[in-house]
């Protein structure tokens, strides 16, 4: 894992929870972040074409989107960084969903200190290299296995709880990220 600087992009519209959150990523570990800011999701898609984060903190309500939607319209341009998202609202369900559709963490606004911050971004960035590996080695097995052996082996990822992509849908982003140069 990195444990040098981090580049975080924090997309987040309100003044005062950004200033928060600088204070809090200050917390026990000043001079570990850079941290970038965007407030609407037009000016994150702008901010991601050309740059690379070590992780994501997202607030859900921006001026110009809402809900699980801004996420994913997030988590569609980003697929090999970790999105976490910072969000206002405690409802167990959104929180959930969040997470099922590759959040790597969802942090209730006000509720957690500077080290539960830091640790949640690492874990975060750990976790999500994690996945990264297992899918990239799910798709090479993929690629090398017959069809029946395929099947086999799908059945046994999902037997021990690792998500795979639908083979109706393909591969997704994990085979966009090995075809560009």
């Amino acid at each position: 894992m990195n444990t040098g600087r981090l580049h975080i992009l924090l997309v987040e519209d309100h003044p005062g929870d950004v200033r928060l959150i600088e204070l809090l990523l200050g917390e026990g570990t000043p001079g570990n972040y850079r941290l970038d800011r965007t407030s609407t999701l037009a000016a994150t898609t702008a901010r991601l074409e050309g740059s690379r984060f070590d992780a994501i903190l997202l607030d859900l309500q921006l001026p110009d989107s809402g809900g699980l939607e801004t996420f994913q319209a997030v988590n569609a341009l980003v697929f090999e960084t970790p999105v976490i998202i910072l969000s206002g609202i405690s409802d167990e369900e959104v929180s959930l969903e969040a997470v099922r559709q590759g959040a790597q963490d969802y942090l209730v606004k006000g509720t957690f200190d500077g080290n539960l911050a830091h640790r949640a971004i690492r874990y975060a960035i750990e976790r999500h290299r994690l996945q990264s590996a297992l899918r990239r080695m799910a798709l090479l097995n993929q690629q090398q296995l017959g069809r029946a052996d395929r099947r086999m082996y799908r059945q046994k990822l999902q037997q021990q709880g690792i998500p795979l992509p639908d083979d109706r849908e393909g591969v997704g982003p994990v085979s966009q990220a090995q075809e560009a140069p």
